[in-house]
């Protein structure tokens, strides 16, 4: 049977994470069907950096329809020997207020006719909450109608089941499954990055987020790198400049050799440099995650109740020494990094071994989904 796959890109298009994802998912959707992507509400710049010319579609060239309309009229029209299919967007969930839990049941009423027409809906390697109630209730009512539900991380299953979402089940991260582009510059080339956010959410620059964090990352490294290291800021967010910015501010006191980055990190970019450090520093879940694919220690330095997609999957993958929390005691933190600059070789090696198995995982959960008979797994 021929496998028809629509696919919604993200809608938040300054986050490199999400580049990263959003590309990891079509990779893998490509190797099971034809994948059309929605390009009405996506730049040009965007759906080149995911797809591939040649191979994938855009639904501008199939269809001058809506998503929804144009895979409506396909099944009306009974599609023989044609299972189509449509792919929600990973990476997180979280809404409150009435306005958008309203928002949410126009969703679920155009989700639900698709189903009813035969349309497969998949959403996998993705987090949800925090959620107010009517939310919760109504992202449950919304998972009646998804052929496949997979959460990236055991959090996000507990409130799932805890709101009594219809099957909800456990799929990794698709940033587990992306292939990076080989570097030949593999060597440690000595230098620290540091990436961190500007807020808990949003675009706009907090300083009150983001002083205390600065305040004990600067101690933090004082007591592990020597003065003289070179450190490089980095940003993957348009949005975290700001906060780069007032971070090499911060150090430069005690770090005369740090530097801004001052470009948002496209994938090849963020490659390039992950690859060559010693560590990456971040409290950015796809900057760790990227970090780990290139063989790289990442270390997130965060806050659990402002970062727990981070320290969620970090746990999850048996990954709990590597977690720094803001409010512990700086000798504490500092024996860990310690201990993970000291192993730096096994705890790699580990990396590797994760990636391998996640992305094993993945591709299993995918082969159920598509159809795909069990002996190719």
């Amino acid at each position: 049977m021929v496998k028809e796959i629509y696919f919604k890109p993200a809608l938040q298009i300054e986050n490199t994470g999400d580049l990263l994802i959003n590309k990891a998912a079509i990779d893998l959707l490509r190797t099971y069907g034809r994948v059309i992507i929605d390009d009405k509400n996506t730049p040009d710049w965007f759906i080149d950096q995911i797809s591939v010319k040649d191979t994938d579609y855009r639904l501008s060239e199939i269809s001058g329809k809506s998503l929804f309309r144009t895979i409506f009229r396909k099944l009306m029209n009974g599609q023989i020997n044609t299972q189509i299919y449509l792919v929600i967007q990973p990476g997180h969930t979280s809404r409150k207020g009435r306005k958008i839990a309203m928002a949410g049941f126009r969703e679920f009423l155009k989700f639900s006719i698709l189903k009813a027409l035969g349309c497969r809906i998949i959403r996998t390697g993705f987090s949800i909450g925090p959620f107010d109630n009517y939310n919760a209730w109504m992202e449950s009512l919304s998972s009646k109608n998804y052929y496949h539900y997979a959460v990236r991380d055991n959090e996000s299953l507990e409130l799932a089941k805890k709101y009594k979402f219809k099957q909800p089940q456990y799929a990794p991260d698709l940033a587990w499954n992306y292939s990076p582009r080989k570097n030949e510059e593999t060597e440690d080339q000595g230098y620290y990055v540091l990436s961190f956010r500007s807020n808990p959410h949003g675009k706009v620059h907090d300083a009150s987020y983001l002083n205390p964090i600065k305040q004990e990352l600067h101690d933090l490294l004082k007591r592990t790198i020597p003065p003289q290291s070179r450190i490089i800021v980095a940003y993957q967010v348009k949005y975290d400049r700001d906060a780069s910015i007032d971070l090499v501010n911060e150090l430069a006191q005690s770090f005369p050799n740090i530097e801004l980055l001052d470009k948002k990190l496209l994938l090849n970019d963020a490659e390039r440099l992950y690859s060559g450090a010693k560590c990456v520093i971040s409290n950015r879940l796809h900057v760790l995650l990227l970090a780990m694919q290139v063989d790289s220690l990442a270390l997130p330095f965060v806050y659990e109740t402002d970062n727990r997609k981070i320290t969620s999957i970090y746990k999850d993958n048996q990954l709990s020494f590597m977690i720094l929390p803001c409010n512990e005691k700086t000798s504490v933190l500092a024996d860990k990094v310690n201990y993970v600059l000291k192993n730096k070789a096994q705890i790699l090696e580990e990396f590797r071994k994760l990636v391998y198995k996640n992305k094993k995982l993945i591709r299993y959960k995918m082969d159920e989904v598509f159809d795909v008979p069990a002996i190719n797994n």
